[in-house]
């Protein structure tokens, strides 16, 4: 698509390293971020999005909703609050739904590794789990995958 002239979205952010802001993201730029990141993840018809990440989250608004709708693909949205109080909420939805991509933050993912032990879940159709927004040590990581 043609990228119009002028602010496409207006996004808040995190405040990780100084003073929340909203900062004015324009046509090109958020259609670049979706181009990318299709290409990068090798997008197909055949994929289907699974999400549990709040919409007013940039990780949320670009892999929930931005990229599904400008690449039409499926995108099933766990809610957030849902998935707070069942980690396993998530992995039931990628089950049900035949999901193939999924986003999480690095701690999201540690959280469902440390509480999911659920042998019921069919992930074979989940070929990416994307990653980013904050810092997992590798220690902790690890002590995570051994129980310890």
């Amino acid at each position: 698509p043609t990228a119009a002239p002028g602010v496409a979205i207006v996004q808040r952010t995190s405040g990780t390293t100084g003073t929340h802001r909203a900062v004015a993201i324009d046509h090109r730029r958020v259609l670049a971020q979706v181009a990318g990141l299709a290409a990068a993840l090798q997008l197909s018809p055949a994929d289907r999005i699974a999400s549990c990440l709040p919409l007013h989250h940039d990780m949320g608004l670009v892999s929930a909703v931005l990229l599904p709708l400008c690449c039409g693909i499926p995108c099933v949205h766990v809610d957030p609050a849902l998935w707070r109080s069942d980690a396993a909420a998530l992995l039931r939805a990628t089950t049900e739904h035949a999901a193939t991509l999924t986003w999480l933050p690095p701690s999201a993912l540690s959280r469902m590794v440390r509480r999911v032990n659920d042998r019921g879940l069919e992930l074979s159709s989940l070929r990416q789990i994307v990653t980013g927004g904050d810092v997992l040590g590798h220690a902790p990581a690890a002590a995570e995958h051994t129980g310890g």
